[in-house]
């Protein structure tokens, strides 16, 4: 669905009831969902140290507050994600302190769901997390070693009369992203645990909602995703979707209701179902709705502005900090900035050509692992660093994750296979096209660029084909029996390279930064740690082409058409479409016929 048609979608079944209708054997319940919220407690951003409109969790806490007013049957639910992203992570191990857990106990929610990423800094952070929540914090799939469950599976509230059960549970790709903090811990199938569940609450409920932190589509494997869920329970009347940041309000042809809020608080779902007692005194369903509403420009609650004023100021004075943690200026970056300007809105050059930023990354993970080669992503298409004092904000900004570092043994062969799996990331180039576009079914930071090693990737030829002329910095060629170490980020680590490429010991982990030094061992503490130490506080824009050169071939184009092309799009005339989720930019290449 595209995405101007959602903004304002309302699905209305009339069953028989006025909605003027005001008696009391008629209640309407109100379902209020929010999800993704990422560290967005009130509208800054503390990455590129600036205030925003778009939306925050102190926003939602207004049009909550206009909402229950006027359907006073309210529920309200998060289903996940919630405690990181935009500098979070800066209060883990302290989560009295996180203003994220401050502002979301103010809007006393009904019930959250632990999202993914809730596991990215181990259990022990996120029972605490738990222990300090006022609401409910469901994961009905997750136990721990002696066969209990970590979170409740479930809640069942009455509203004025009416039944409902909010079952919650996680993705159960959470092994696969954070399996190294789940060791000892097990983690089930969300079908086999809701044929456990649904004999304690079927008889026990009017209404069920799933509250999962599931994307609708399956994900990796049948089951993973709500679209299977739902066959098995046909039963449930709404899905509360999370994890893809999509944006979405519909109803399925089976009768459910699907709502999926975006990203960092930038929509409130809404669900008002209406029901009214039939003649043996049971409840009904007679109208039902599904809305998402924006939330931008929507003013912070003062109230959540205040409680988390303190968080606010001890992140900006992180964010802004020239010191590292030693109190050592971290230093300068001189001769522009690490990353070119984009020739496309929107279309980072770090994804088409070697970047210092890039450069930057790899030659600090081949340092501290004393690794052959290191692979290193864009994460976001803002990713960049301008001239003058580097700040702590600034590093984040090229680096947004938190992030460890690995070291692992391979050989060429193995070393190819990863790295014509990155290179699936480029829709193959055709005659006409006057763009190099992207796959849409590969997100914008899988894609992974090599240092340490010398290469081109060919768009012209199919997915498993694209990577040539790959050579050590002597000149002479990779070969598939050569031994070598790879660093790369303990995410991609886990969730391809050991999980999806070579999941049966073929490579083997020599050494883990994080394990060795704990938080020092994070992607952004070495980098700010590089900077100061090995490049003497002076940062440039320069790339050592020794260890990182690569190009992007086989492609050609009309030079005056692509100089249209590029006019156009920056004029703001025609565009380069996003993905149907919106998080892979440019995924069609532009070509004769777009041009106007």
């Amino acid at each position: 669905m595209k995405r101007g048609l959602l903004f304002g979608v309302v699905l209305l079944l009339l069953l028989g009831c006025q909605r003027g209708e005001r008696n009391e054997n008629i209640v309407t319940i109100q379902i209020l969902h929010t999800s993704d919220q990422h560290g967005k407690f009130i509208n800054y951003n503390y990455v590129d140290d600036a205030p925003t409109t778009s939306g925050s969790v102190a926003a939602i806490a207004t049009k909550v507050a206009q909402l229950r007013k006027e359907y006073p049957h309210t529920i309200l639910i998060d289903t996940g994600d919630t405690f990181q992203d935009n500098s979070n992570e800066f209060f883990v191990g302290r989560a009295a302190d996180n203003p994220m857990l401050l502002a979301m106990n103010a809007l006393n929610y009904d019930s959250m769901t632990v999202g993914n990423h809730e596991f990215n800094f181990g259990i022990p952070y996120l029972l605490s997390l738990r222990d300090h929540l006022n609401m409910d914090l469901l994961g009905a799939n997750v136990y721990d070693a002696e066969g209990e469950r970590l979170f409740k599976p479930y809640k069942i509230i009455n509203k004025a009369g009416v039944n409902i059960a909010i079952v919650g549970m996680v993705t159960p790709n959470i092994t696969r992203w954070d399996g190294d903090k789940l060791e000892g811990y097990h983690v089930t199938m969300p079908i086999d645990e809701m044929h456990l569940i649904w004999p304690e609450i079927s008889e026990q409920a009017d209404l069920f909602i799933f509250a999962n932190h599931m994307s609708w589509q399956n994900e990796y494997q049948a089951g993973d995703g709500y679209v299977d869920l739902l066959d098995a329970f046909p039963e449930f009347t709404v899905a509360l979707v999370a994890h893809e940041h999509s944006l979405i309000a519909r109803e399925e042809p089976t009768g459910v209701l699907v709502v999926e809020p975006s990203y960092q608080s930038a929509y409130l779902s809404q669900i008002l179902l209406t029901y009214e007692k039939d003649a043996d005194g049971i409840y009904q369903l007679v109208e039902k709705s599904v809305e998402v509403i924006p939330m931008r420009d929507v003013q912070d609650d003062t109230r959540i502005v205040s409680i988390t004023q303190s968080g606010h100021e001890a992140l900006l004075e992180n964010a802004r900090s020239t010191l590292g943690d030693d109190g050592v200026p971290i230093g300068t970056l001189t001769g522009g900035s690490l990353v070119p300007d984009p020739i496309f809105p929107g279309v980072s050059q770090a994804q088409l050509e070697m970047t210092a930023m890039i450069a930057l990354i790899n030659d600090m993970q081949r340092y501290y692992t004393g690794a052959n080669v290191s692979s290193a992503a864009v994460f976001t298409p803002k990713a960049n660093m301008q001239s003058g004092s580097i700040t702590k904000a600034k590093i984040a900004n090229i680096y947004k994750f938190d992030n460890g570092i690995r070291l692992y043994r391979m050989n060429g062969e193995q070393l190819r296979t990863y790295m014509e799996w990155s290179a699936q990331y480029f829709n193959q180039f055709q005659e006409g096209d006057l763009t190099i576009s992207y796959n849409e079914d590969m997100r914008f930071y899988m894609y992974d660029i090599f240092g340490g090693v010398l290469y081109d990737v060919d768009i012209s030829q199919p997915v498993g084909q694209r990577i040539t002329n790959l050579r050590w910095p002597d000149g002479t060629t990779v070969k598939d029996s050569d031994t070598m170490t790879l660093a790369l980020n303990d995410y991609r680590a886990q969730t391809t390279l050991i999980s999806e490429l070579f999941p049966n010991g073929e490579v083997v982990l020599v050494r883990d930064l994080y394990q060795e030094m704990g938080d020092d061992g994070k992607a952004q503490q070495l980098l700010l740690r590089y900077i100061q130490e090995v490049l003497g506080g002076k940062l440039s824009n320069a790339i050592d082409t020794t260890y990182n050169q690569y190009q992007i071939i086989g492609y050609s184009w009309d030079e005056q058409l692509r100089a249209k092309a590029i006019e156009l799009v920056n004029q703001g005339k025609i565009s380069l479409p996003m993905s149907a989720d919106g998080r892979t930019p440019n995924v069609r290449p532009l070509r004769k016929e777009d041009l106007i």
